[in-house]
């Protein structure tokens, strides 16, 4: 059965916000990301080698819970502000995993602000429309 389409012919939203999604989005470019660190961290002998891969796994698990709770509310926005301090923190080993973790969390912060202005914009017109049967 399909939805009913709107007089414009959009589909009604699943009441997952713009934001959310694109977070997720984000959050799963940084789980290369965090693989990555762990792989350098590793190689470059930067950290003990048992104690970089707990690093590694408690990172993606981080991630991952936040990945999970992304949908049902801002718990998962905060554990995704998580996710932006562990990477901030990973770059304190390393000036250049320092570097792509400004880049994760300019981009963070601009998907924060982007599609919450959206979202906003979104919900007013779709206030503003009346609903048609």
């Amino acid at each position: 059965m399909k939805p009913p389409n709107s007089a414009d012919g959009a589909v009604p939203s699943s009441g997952v916000r713009l934001r959310q999604k694109l977070c997720s989005v984000m959050l799963g470019f940084e789980s290369f990301v965090i693989i990555f660190y762990t792989l350098v961290l590793f190689g470059l002998r930067l950290i003990s080698s048992p104690l970089v891969w707990w690093l590694g796994a408690g990172s993606m698990l981080l991630l991952v819970l936040a990945l999970a709770c992304m949908r049902r509310g801002p718990i998962g926005l905060w554990l995704g502000w998580a996710v932006q301090v562990v990477l901030l923190l990973a770059g304190l080993f390393s000036g250049f995993i320092f570097f792509v973790s400004l880049i994760c969390l300019a981009l963070w912060i601009y998907i924060m602000v982007a599609a919450a202005r959206a979202d906003r914009e979104a919900a007013a017109l779709q206030h503003e429309q009346p609903t048609q049967h």
